[in-house]
């Protein structure tokens, strides 16, 4: 297999795949002067790395709190299909002996690589002319971000108080990880990269098994498209509307053998979605935690300057295929630029309106601007039929169809990861998760556009979308992802790093006594997702307990953050730290509370400050026993709860 891949895209390959276990040796072994690496690279590397060792542990989760299970260990707070995905990941380790954090790092490049092998397999099958170029352009293709940084960076803005928020659009899809368009920002989260692999290596077989007449390699694609759907929910549905389209658009084979390839595909893809939402309603509060943390809809503003030299080449294109399309793709391909032309045209006028070119109006806009967008796609289905009316049949190639479909496909997922018409109903299907989906039909049609461009032209244009797209990794991978030139807790886009915390804060923590902690919430790190690393703390609230708690997050994690407003009651804190069995309250050095906090904590009765370093704090509760009346802390605290509960 490797054989036949040219060395260039070995070279990509293996250097976009090297980012993620690089990065985590370099958190490993050198931490900044003043630090100590706390074990965790992203926010969600803690919960994350609790399920690749869940197996060893019990299914143990520091998230649920002594109220429910004393011991922490519940089988039902991982039966979500990719946190049992990286409870297998995490069994070879066992033999491996890798330190926990450098081996989460390698699974994460190891996925990469998986991912971006589908991808460049799969321009192949679709796009053999253009493969190789479309392929470069999707790894290393790039917009506005990572220039518009080094400008920022080289001319001292990025120290500027407010920095961040004015930047926060041009780095949103295009420098932060998560659900973005560089295939090297999906790296850190493999529940993503593997489902992605998977969907792209069973479209590959679907469609050469169609091209071949045989068979085989179409249940096989069913297969793979089943696991893209069991292990990441939204991923199989999708792989099977965009083939279902390719039996439209790009196949005229005969109709008894496109039912008989729907069949194979559509029964594996509703059996996993079946099977993956079954496993999940074993879980307690999971479904309706995740729901309402990701229903969001794809900012307008940072998606156009990430994509934009894309599209300067891509509108001379579409204007010229769009009338040559089969009138299959047509109605709806013209519908959905008619859509998005509507929108656009709201949604630049809305901004202007208001002046929020950098900051803020992006939720609000699209969920007023989207239902109003809507005739402009009525208006583009009737230019669709007048399109059709007016021109002689035009035959069509193999590549001809092969581009309608990624017309179709590009267009019509533009439009919907835009989009929240309904007054924002269509967000309960969170629409953003669309965006990993449109790299790879940008970057093909880009690339069979450049070559229809005079050969200057494309020269300037493919310059300036692999030189952007150079400096946006760079920046990236050493700055955004990678803790080049941070201190704990500081500096732009600090919500990001959680490598490193203060030297104070790692000797403090050694001095919380095991059981359930209290942590501030975000400021701008959550320090308890640092705290839940440490063996037998638990913390209340955070993002892991989104995902691995036992309690709405919505509840618990007010409740937790009630806890530091200064307007609290002592009588109510004394509440919540009985509710929940608090042993301890932690107050860091590295993201430190208010000073006025600090006092009322040094005036409560039933706190004993245990330990202060810096600007941080650990106290240790002491309420009366039950049983004797007298005062109690710290780690008998908890054994004493745990005992009720056990009793209970």
């Amino acid at each position: 297999m490797f054989r036949a891949l040219p060395w260039g895209i070995i070279a990509i390959i293996a250097a976009l795949s090297l980012v993620e276990p690089l990065t985590h040796a370099w958190i490993a072994h050198f931490p900044p002067k003043g630090a100590v690496p706390t074990g965790m690279h992203t926010g969600d590397s803690a919960h994350l790395m609790h399920c690749t060792a869940s197996i060893a542990s019990g299914f143990y989760s520091p998230y649920t709190t002594v109220t429910h299970r004393a011991d922490g260990r519940d089988y039902r707070l991982y039966m979500v299909p990719y946190f049992l995905l990286y409870a297998l990941l995490g069994l070879p380790n066992l033999l491996l002996h890798m330190e926990p954090f450098l081996y989460f790092g390698l699974l994460n490049g190891l996925a990469c690589a998986v991912y971006l092998l589908a991808a460049y397999r799969f321009l192949c099958e679709v796009l053999p002319r253009h493969a190789r170029r479309a392929f470069y352009l999707f790894t290393l293709g790039g917009g506005l971000g990572g220039v518009a940084f080094l400008v920022s960076w080289l001319i001292g803005w990025v120290d500027a108080p407010g920095f961040q928020a004015d930047f926060q659009r041009l780095a949103q899809y295009e420098l932060i990880e998560g659900q973005s368009l560089s295939p090297l920002l999906l790296s850190t989260r493999l529940y993503y990269t593997l489902p992605l692999a998977a969907g792209l290596y069973g479209l590959t077989l679907f469609i050469r098994g169609l091209r071949q007449g045989r068979w085989t390699p179409v249940a096989l694609a069913g297969v793979f498209n089943a696991f893209a759907g069991f292990v990441n929910l939204r991923m199989g549905p999708l792989f099977w509307a965009l083939a279902m389209a390719w039996l439209l658009i790009g196949e005229p084979g005969r109709r008894q053998d496109r039912a008989k390839a729907a069949l194979l595909l559509t029964v594996p893809t509703i059996l996993a979605a079946g099977g993956a939402w079954g496993l999940m309603s074993l879980t307690y509060y999971f479904r309706e935690n995740v729901s309402g943390m990701t229903n969001g809809a794809t900012w307008f503003i940072p998606f156009l300057t990430t994509t934009v030299f894309f599209w300067i080449v891509l509108f001379p294109f579409l204007r010229a295929r769009i009338p040559r399309l089969p009138g299959g793709v047509l109605l709806p391909a013209c519908g959905a630029l008619g859509y998005l032309g509507a929108y656009s045209l709201l949604y630049l006028g809305y901004v202007a309106y208001y002046g929020n070119w950098l900051r803020g109006g992006d939720t609000s806009a699209t969920i007023l601007l989207s239902d109003w967008a809507l005739p402009g796609g009525v208006a583009g289905v009737f230019g669709a039929v007048w399109i059709a009316r007016c021109r002689p049949p035009l035959p069509a190639t193999e590549e001809d169809r092969e581009i309608a479909w990624l017309i179709l496909w590009l267009l019509g997922f533009t439009a919907l990861t835009l989009s929240a018409f309904g007054q924002c109903w269509f967000l309960r299907f969170t629409p953003q998760r669309l965006l990993v989906l449109l790299p790879l039909p940008l970057a093909a049609l880009t690339a069979v556009g450049l070559s229809g461009l005079p050969r200057p032209v494309a020269r300037a244009a493919w310059a300036t979308l692999v030189a952007c797209g150079m400096v946006s990794l760079t920046v990236a991978g050493l700055y955004f992802q990678g803790p080049l030139g941070r201190e704990p807790g500081q500096g732009p886009f600090a919500y990001l790093h959680y490598e490193y915390v203060t030297e104070a804060d790692g000797r403090l923590m050694d001095k919380i006594p095991p059981g359930a902690v209290l942590v501030p919430p975000w400021s701008p790190i959550h320090m308890g997702e640092i705290v839940a690393m440490r063996p037998g703390l638990r913390p209340l609230g955070g993002p892991g307990a989104a995902n691995l708690s036992e309690l709405p997050f919505r509840e618990l994690q007010p409740l937790a953050a009630s806890f530091f407003q200064p307007a609290t009651s002592t009588a109510a804190r004394r509440d919540l730290v009985t509710r929940f069995g608090v042993g301890a309250v932690f107050c860091p050095d590295t993201c430190p509370v208010d000073p006025a906090l600090l006092e009322q904590l040094d005036h409560t009765p039933w706190l004993r400050k245990a330990a202060a370093e810096g600007r941080g704090c650990v106290y240790t509760v002491r309420l009366p026993d039950p049983a004797n009346g007298s005062p109690s802390s710290g780690e008998g605290r908890f054994t004493s709860f745990r005992a009720r509960v056990d009793a209970r």
